[in-house]
């Protein structure tokens, strides 16, 4: 059922991210990339609800798994901006970007499987690292139309014209370091819990490995990025630049660290 739904999922986000969602000269705007991406949504979270509740192996999960989770909540972002900032879409980019996961979640199924039993710390842990995962995630796409954003600004044969999916400059900022702010706190309570977590497993507050070590040198880069915002006021393509770091190295905490062993390695 979730390869089914998942499969649909995707085919919706492609058809959003396909028909034209702003009016040209010679073409008139589709209302249809709205009930798509709505539907891609739905079925995407109703895909993703499949890993967890259906199927004898529930419930799984896995590195592939987590980058669908994000993906779904970077979608669910952006719609929510769409109706009440003044941006008058969702940006192809997210689309096609959700539709690519939802794809990926089939080609290499999550097999790690969440014994039922598992403490409420370790629920709690991985569901909040997943809220961190989709907010810095979002924050990075923003940080990136802020930099285009700056680079059609500052371009030497003139300013462009700012691109029909595109917020204003500073308000792309300020979305970028709040997204910053919820997805930090969000990772600080994670780790807060990971640490309650392995203390009750193996009697040590930290585990030395690499999600570990990589998940808090992502939180230093972030708390640093903060930090330096707010007293220091680093701002524009600088703050992008910190934040794209503490991003990679959130990415490697988790995903790329079980993308080496189940793949890679092809441990469990």
């Amino acid at each position: 059922m979730s390869i089914l739904l998942n499969s649909l999922a995707a085919l919706a986000y492609a058809g959003a991210g396909s028909v034209p969602s702003h009016a040209t000269p010679d073409r008139p705007a589709s209302r249809w990339w709205k009930p798509l991406g709505i539907t891609g949504w739905l079925l995407h979270g109703a895909g993703l609800a499949g890993f967890f509740f259906i199927g004898p192996d529930a419930p799984v999960f896995g590195w592939s798994l987590a980058l669908s989770i994000t993906a779904w909540l970077l979608v669910a972002i952006h719609g929510l901006e769409s109706e009440f900032l003044q941006r008058a879409t969702v940006p192809r980019a997210v689309w096609w970007i959700a539709a690519g996961l939802c794809l990926l979640v089939l080609l290499a199924p999550p097999t790690r499987t969440v014994a039922a039993g598992e403490s409420v710390w370790f629920t709690l842990h991985w569901v909040l690292g997943l809220a961190a995962y989709g907010l810095i995630a979002a924050a990075v796409l923003h940080g990136v139309w802020l930099w285009r954003s700056e680079d059609r600004l500052h371009d030497v044969k003139g300013p462009a014209a700012p691109a029909p999916d595109t917020l204003p400059l500073l308000m792309l900022e300020k979305l970028m370091m709040r997204l910053t702010w919820a997805g930090f706190i969000m990772l600080s309570i994670s780790v807060l819990f990971g640490v309650v977590l392995g203390e009750q497993l193996s009697g040590r507050p930290f585990k030395s490995d690499h999600k570990t070590i990589f998940s808090l040198l992502a939180w230093g880069v972030f708390a640093g990025l903060l930090l330096a915002n707010r007293a220091l006021g680093l701002r524009g393509k600088r703050a992008v630049k910190w934040l794209m770091a503490g991003s990679v190295l959130l990415l490697l905490g988790y995903v790329g660290s079980r993308f080496v062993l189940d793949v890679v390695l092809n441990r469990p």
